[in-house]
């Protein structure tokens, strides 16, 4: 569990130099950078002896790696969009969701085949795919259009210019300091049951196999909660916060609830409920995190809250677990 959360960990970090990459060197470099170091993260992770080498190759390389393309995905998003914005940012976080119905049967699939090694290297090919990707992303994305924004508290910042990767002035936006709060409070306990799930399942009795047919069902749910929510945010009268807080609490329902469950029957249903709330949460927090602030300050705000809810993200799990 604390691999796999440190990993978290070292992704919401490493967001603040992602989103600066994605400023100086455009989405697209910094989109290659990171699956880079992902491909190197696998492949070092498979030479690994014993479980201390992988906080360094697979939580610190995979971790960076998952914040460029994170960084590069949303940041693009919110430059290619103005009238559908939250609906095609529903779309773009949909594919987290479409990753883990396919990704967790799948390496689970391959390490009872392959074992852990080959499935490193498996999906290492699979990332020099991914590279090739890149070269779809529109270089016109890359320019921010400083007049085409509207942040919620606009008045409360001055137009001072941004200041290199710790631009301080996003803190100056009442709605997004109170958003970071928020979130890096829920995030202590949201991502717990997804990190810990299959073991916490195996202490119940069930199987590998089953334990990771629960990622599918987290899957599907997520990627529906996330299309809706994103369309909800779309509502006149409807604000991502509200979205936001619905879904948190829902997630604390589900956690507490977890320690009851002791059939997968029971199981199944939280995790599709799980699911729902993780599809809503992970939307309108980088909604609110990019939005809360001007156009050209969103990817040092996105980058910053990345990083200060990074903590409770990987404190929680590794607790839990």
């Amino acid at each position: 569990a604390l691999v796999g959360s440190t990993s978290v960990g070292f992704t919401l970090l490493g967001c603040v130099l992602a989103s600066n990459l994605c400023e100086r060197w455009t989405c697209r470099v910094t989109n290659g950078i990171g699956i880079l170091s992902s491909l190197l993260g696998l492949v070092l992770s498979s030479l690994a002896r014993s479980i201390y080498p992988l906080y360094f190759t697979y939580s610190l390389f995979m971790g960076f790696g998952n914040a460029c393309s994170l960084c590069a995905s949303f940041i693009s998003v919110r430059r290619y969009f103005d009238k559908h914005y939250y609906l095609a940012m529903g779309i773009c976080t949909s594919g987290t969701g479409m990753g883990v119905l396919v990704f967790v049967p799948l390496s689970q699939l391959l390490i009872d085949f392959l074992g852990w090694r080959d499935t490193f290297r498996v999906f290492a090919t699979g990332a020099v795919l991914l590279l090739l990707l890149t070269f779809i992303y529109d270089p016109n994305v890359e320019v921010p259009l400083a007049n085409n924004a509207s942040a919620a508290s606009a008045g409360a910042a001055t137009e001072s210019p941004c200041r290199g990767m710790f631009d301080l002035s996003v803190w100056k936006y009442p709605d997004f300091t109170v958003a970071v709060v928020a979130i890096s409070i829920s995030s202590f306990g949201h991502m717990a049951p997804f990190v810990n799930l299959i073991k916490y399942s195996a202490e119940q009795g069930v199987s590998a196999q089953k334990g990771s047919l629960l990622f599918v069902f987290i899957g599907i749910s997520s990627i529906i909660s996330r299309l809706i929510s994103a369309r909800l945010c779309d509502v006149s009268f409807i604000k991502p916060r509200h979205v936001n807080q619905a879904a948190a609490v829902l997630s604390g329902v589900v956690t507490i609830l977890l320690t009851l469950a002791s059939t997968f029957t029971f199981l199944a249903v939280l995790a599709v409920a799980y699911g729902v709330a993780d599809g809503a949460y992970k939307v309108t927090i980088n909604i609110l995190f990019i939005n809360s602030v001007d156009l050209k300050r969103g990817p040092s705000a996105f980058g910053q809250a990345q990083m200060v809810t990074s903590l409770s993200s990987v404190a929680g799990p590794a607790i839990a677990g």
